[in-house]
């Protein structure tokens, strides 16, 4: 499953994005919103968007990434971190493994839909 995580209300294009391009190229797949991390998650392999924005303070995506990895089976998952501050050495310092880090302020249409394409064609069990 394809999840996003973000903060309530939270301003952005990626979840139209993502369900525009689910829409024309995987029909069959949806897009999961959610605002916090306390709702039954499939355990297999699944591919979170998480929401970084180093503005708010009530909301902390690396916190939100940590909760998935210390999920039962959650060191499989595909975590795709969206920041408005891209700071490369800090979120490989926090050991969390994402998949990919990209910018919420410039986000590109081509890097999120390879990554669903990516997701989609890996050899998933149980997906």
């Amino acid at each position: 499953m394809i999840y996003l995580i973000q903060p309530l209300f939270y301003k952005s294009d990626l979840k139209k994005i993502i369900q525009e391009y689910l829409k024309r190229s995987y029909p069959d797949q949806y897009l999961t919103t959610s605002h916090h991390l306390n709702f039954p998650i499939p355990n297999h392999i699944n591919l979170f968007f998480v929401i970084y924005d180093s503005r708010l303070e009530e909301w902390d995506g690396i916190q939100q990434s940590k909760a998935i990895r210390s999920r039962p089976n959650g060191y499989s998952d595909h975590i795709i971190l969206v920041s408005n501050q891209l700071n490369y050495t800090a979120f490989f310092r926090t050991h969390l493994r994402f998949l990919g880090i990209i910018s919420s302020e410039e986000l590109d249409k081509n890097e999120i839909s390879q990554y669903i394409d990516d997701y989609i064609s890996y050899p998933h069990k149980n997906r």
